[in-house]
């Protein structure tokens, strides 16, 4: 039989409660594909944000899609409740180890997703290094017009690696920036210690 869940909040939705899962399972969406579970009893979640709340004069807005399955006993806590409830070491033990076991989870699905860009980096500096050669080799047709070297060119210039290495490389090619002729034709240069403006008299320049 299929698992039914009910949602409790939606991220990016306005947080104004928390939630006590008295005995059951908890599923946190970061986003549809990065998502963790949270099982045991009187588990207080959706806390984060109203903690966070109390730091700033802003709203801080859902970070987490939370569903619990249909079934579990929840108790919804007001924010006011919930912050009130700080004052009481027991609870606030309580909502502290919550929050590690958060952390935790979070920190793994960081890790993995670090992971995956160190992928795409190594991809990257692959499509570049394969553009450069065929540029290489380009520039060596250029000059000896060897038709061997043409075959090769023409064979890989259209493969998807090329074309990645290309848009990668252009996009990191830097921008040289340069004074423009009618702002450097009226530059005027001073030796130092020289006074550049004082106070009352009547400003024409920028410095």
């Amino acid at each position: 039989m299929e698992e039914q869940f009910l949602q409790l909040y939606k991220k990016n939705a306005v947080a104004d409660s928390a939630y006590l899962i008295a005995d059951g399972k908890a599923f946190l969406f970061i986003t549809e594909a990065d998502k963790y579970l949270l099982q045991g009893k009187n588990l207080i979640i959706g806390a984060t944000e109203l903690v966070l709340g109390t730091k700033t004069d802003e709203n801080i807005m859902r970070l987490e899609t939370a569903l619990a399955l249909k079934g579990t006993t929840i108790k919804k806590i007001p924010a006011a409740t919930l912050l009130q409830g700080l004052d009481n070491s027991a609870f606030a033990m309580n909502l502290a180890i919550v929050e590690a076991k958060i952390v935790v989870l979070t920190n793994e699905i960081l890790k993995k997703d670090l992971q995956l860009d160190s992928q795409l980096v190594k991809e990257k500096n692959i499509c570049i290094e394969y553009y450069t050669i065929i540029q290489s080799l380009q520039k060596e047709y250029d000059k000896r017009r060897l038709p061997w070297i043409k075959e090769i060119i023409e064979k890989y210039k259209t493969s998807l690696i090329f074309k990645k290495g290309e848009a990668f490389a252009r996009a990191a090619e830097s921008i040289k920036v340069e004074t423009p002729k009618e702002l450097s034709s009226n530059t005027i240069e001073f030796p130092p210690g020289s006074v550049l403006c004082q106070e009352g008299s009547i400003g024409d320049y920028m410095y």
